[in-house]
């Protein structure tokens, strides 16, 4: 009665293991053999060498050799996918289900919390640079949450928030900051649908910031396409490769993390702690980042310090 588990536990991971090889077996005969981009065969053959490396690293090879191959298999399927010579529409849903399937398997294999095929892997990287940061700067971190705060909510938002000094300083840069947007040009269409677009583009930025002018672009624009035939969408869906290059994903996480560390300096300057830090992945794409404060504690702060 006591050996019988383990025996069964023994062979699920065997067939697991099994599984993973065939898999992988059919992925890798899909890169070399149908794949018509060199780009995706000499991606594939790169991938091998860092999943060999992984594995022969690892304390526990049959488990890293099986969640490897899940990463593995879903890639070059993808790939498989991207380059097939299929309708716009059918291949963005299979790169989709792809990306859904893969997170899938990997929550199955390790037990991270996943949602649709989003990952949360939580860890403890960063918590040095982000208390150093915090510790050593914390005048700039803070001043400078305080505007990106005011650019997004608006100078109203700034004033009940800051106070007026504070507020006009910011109203000041603000204004600076959207006629310099203004000269770059960034407000064509706005400008033909709307008359004297500019000054209006100005007041929502100042009265409800970025936020507003989000707001504002997306009516615009859905208007255009209302009145002007053949008009883009102004919202697609991002999936690197497929409707955006696959430069994008570098883009993608250079924006998260520096984004999220802010996040993250900001608890260490306001005395909040830090549970942990980690990735967002859409199966093995990552697409986010995240630091995960006390929540307890952010409910007990002011609303200066929430910010």
């Amino acid at each position: 009665k006591t050996i019988q588990p383990a025996r069964d536990g023994q062979s699920k991971t065997l067939f697991h293991t099994a599984f993973a090889l065939l898999v992988q077996l059919a992925c890798v005969g899909i890169a070399f053999f149908t794949l018509t981009s060199n780009e995706a065969k000499m991606a594939t053959g790169g991938l091998l060498l860092l999943q060999t490396a992984y594995v022969l690293l690892s304390k526990d090879r049959r488990h890293a050799f099986v969640l490897s191959s899940v990463f593995f298999s879903g890639i070059v399927l993808f790939l498989y996918i991207v380059y097939a010579p299929i309708d716009v529409t059918a291949r963005n849903l299979a790169a989709l289900a792809t990306l859904v399937l893969t997170g899938f398997a990997v929550h199955k294999i390790t037990g991270i919390e996943s949602f649709y095929g989003f990952l949360m892997v939580r860890s403890l990287a960063g918590f040095d640079l982000m208390q150093s940061v915090g510790t050593h700067h914390p005048r700039f971190s803070r001043e400078s949450a305080d505007f990106g705060a005011s650019m997004t909510f608006g100078i109203p938002w700034a004033f009940k928030t800051y106070g007026a000094r504070k507020a006009a300083f910011h109203a000041l840069v603000l204004f600076g900051l959207l006629g310099v947007m203004l000269q770059a040009g960034l407000l064509s269409s706005l400008s033909g649908v709307l008359q004297n677009g500019e000054w209006i583009f100005v007041a929502v930025g100042l009265l409800v910031g970025f936020i507003g002018l989000g707001v504002l672009g997306m009516a615009v624009h859905a208007f255009t396409i209302l009145t002007v035939p053949n008009t883009p969408a102004g919202v697609r869906l991002l999936i690197p490769f497929v409707t955006v290059p696959g430069e994008a994903l570098f883009a993608i996480a250079v924006i998260a993390i520096v984004h999220e560390t802010a996040h993250g300096v900001l608890c260490y300057v306001e005395k909040l702690k830090l549970k942990s830090s980690g990735v967002l992945l859409f199966g093995f794409l990552p697409v986010g980042a995240f630091v995960e404060p006390d929540e307890k504690k952010l409910d007990s702060l002011s609303l200066e310090k929430k910010r």
